[in-house]
Order: structure tokens, then sequence, then C-alpha cells
């Protein structure tokens, strides 16, 4: 998470961000302010800020599915991913940050993974759906 101290006696806040995490700073529902590793002064008053991993990033979910023999079987499945697009992906999840103390006020990566985990789960249901249980052993 970024860095955001405060000034003793001006309003002002300082944010200062890793290589690794890319920060969209808004003002009046518009952005002024786009980059990686960034580190400047802002005033809170006026501020919006999100902040998205631009590092490769892991998800890891299980699925319960059923083989063509209709034997229950539990798959475990993990997707790597990179958000390639950073204002699409902030306007579809909030990726906003406390003024405060900087952690994102929601838990943006969760949604996220729970959306890609549900993209797969037709592909795995059909991939499983159509092996018997003997054709995961061998």
């Amino acid at each position: 998470m970024p860095t955001i101290t405060r000034l003793p006696v001006l309003p002002l806040r300082r944010l200062r961000a890793e290589p690794n995490q890319l920060i969209l700073h808004f003002r009046g529902g518009r952005l002024v302010r786009k980059g990686a590793g960034m580190a400047y002064w802002f005033s809170p008053l006026s501020a919006a800020i999100a902040m998205l991993p631009i590092e490769d990033c892991q998800s890891t979910f299980v699925l319960n599915e059923h083989t063509a023999d209709f034997q229950s079987i539990k798959v475990q499945s993990t997707i790597s991913y990179r958000i390639v697009d950073a204002e699409k992906a902030a306007s579809r999840f909030n990726f906003s940050l406390s003024i405060d103390h900087g952690a994102w006020l929601e838990q943006p990566l969760d949604r996220l993974a729970s959306v890609l985990a549900q993209r797969a789960l037709p592909v795995v249901r059909k991939l499983v759906s159509a092996q018997s249980l003997e054709s995961f052993f061998f």
C-alpha cells in the first residue's frame, strides 16, 4: 500500500507509492495524475486516489464439480493475471484509497478474483464433465 503522511501545520498530505503500484489521482471527477511509483503532495479536500497493482497477481479458488460418471470432485485452480488497462479496471472495481491511511476502502482484488473464478467455471465444468474419474488419476 502507498504511504500517506500528513503535515502537522498545513492541510496537505504526501503520497509515496512503490514502483509496482499505479496511482490514479482524480480531482473533480477528472484524472489529473497517473503513474507508477509516484511521490507528490496533494490536498485531501479535493482528491480521490486509486491504486492498482501493475505486477503479476494470482488468485486461487476451489470448484466443486461432477465427472462424466457423476462422481463429485474438487478442482483447485490458480489464475495469474495482470491489469493492463488501469482506467477501465478502476471504473469497474473500486480501487479507491483512504486519504487518511492509504489502505483500500474495499477489497478490489477479492472482487476481481471472484469475477475471474466465475469466468473460469464454465471452462472447468466442460473439461471435468467430459472425463471419467479414472482419467484424472492416470
